[in-house]
């Protein structure tokens, strides 16, 4: 692949792969909307709506929900320091993520339970952390909706010691899937001279779902007559206080805020 054709080549792949998961993913993209937009309906009987990046690179797709202007304020993102880049990425990629034990810690540190619903992102959707959390919250009667890329999970050996010991895929596991078509490899430039691609895409097109999905779960809350909670921008005036009483209400049972 030539210098002059990368930019051309990079955003073009991007913007048909986004066509193609718009195209495809029409339906499970609708009833995710539904069953969060339900769970948050449900607020006042205790059910809560999790978002868990579970991993390295994928807790990314967390922080698009953490405190973010025209988010939804009522959905907990899970940011959990022990498999976050910002904590050590060694640490994250090559060690907690595959420790047996972890999830189950962690969706009981944060208060998950029967009723809840729980977004998990991880496009690859094999390590350890990944499908314990779902095969956890699944056992606590927890919906889970899985964004990840099944061709992806499928080209991992299955006898991988990254895996899972049931070598189960999050796709296998979650109630709703959201296929995010991302490409086994990730990443899409091949360029003359080096034998492994360049620049993943993965954060890209999941940051895109996400984005698209709290969309339509807002959209369904107006329809069936409720207030969506929405963060508004600190820099505009009276955004502060616009934000107070959800700091109120979210602050100290959202551990991440």
């Amino acid at each position: 692949m030539g210098k002059t054709d990368i930019i051309e080549y990079f955003f073009g792949y991007v913007r048909d792969l986004l066509g193609k998961v718009a195209e495809t993913q029409r339906d499970a993209l609708h009833e995710a909307a539904q069953v969060v937009a339900e769970c948050i309906r449900d607020e006042e009987k205790g059910s809560v709506c999790h978002v868990w990046g579970t991993g390295g690179h994928s807790s990314i797709l967390t922080q698009e929900t953490l405190c973010r202007k025209g988010g939804l304020a009522c959905v907990n993102p899970i940011l959990d320091p022990g498999i976050s880049l910002g904590h050590g990425a060694m640490k994250a990629i090559f060690g907690l993520e595959g420790v047996k034990g972890y999830a189950a810690a962690v969706l009981d540190y944060r208060r998950v339970k029967a009723g809840d619903v729980l977004i998990i992102g991880s496009p690859y959707g094999v390590n350890t952390v990944t499908v314990e959390a779902a095969l956890t919250a699944k056992s606590k009667d927890v919906t889970v909706i899985a964004v990840t890329s099944p061709a992806f999970s499928k080209t991992v050996d299955a006898d991988h010691p990254v895996r899972h010991e049931s070598r189960k895929n999050l796709a296998e596991v979650a109630d709703i899937v959201i296929d995010s078509l991302v490409p086994p490899e990730d990443a899409i430039l091949q360029l003359d001279g080096l034998d492994l691609k360049v620049s993943p895409i993965s954060t890209i097109i999941h940051s895109a779902l996400f984005q698209c999905l709290e969309g339509l779960i807002v959209e369904k809350l107006l329809d069936m007559g409720v207030e969506p909670k929405i963060w508004t921008s600190s820099l505009v005036m009276g955004g502060a206080e616009a934000n107070q009483a959800l700091k109120d209400q979210y602050f100290g049972v959202f551990k991440n805020l």
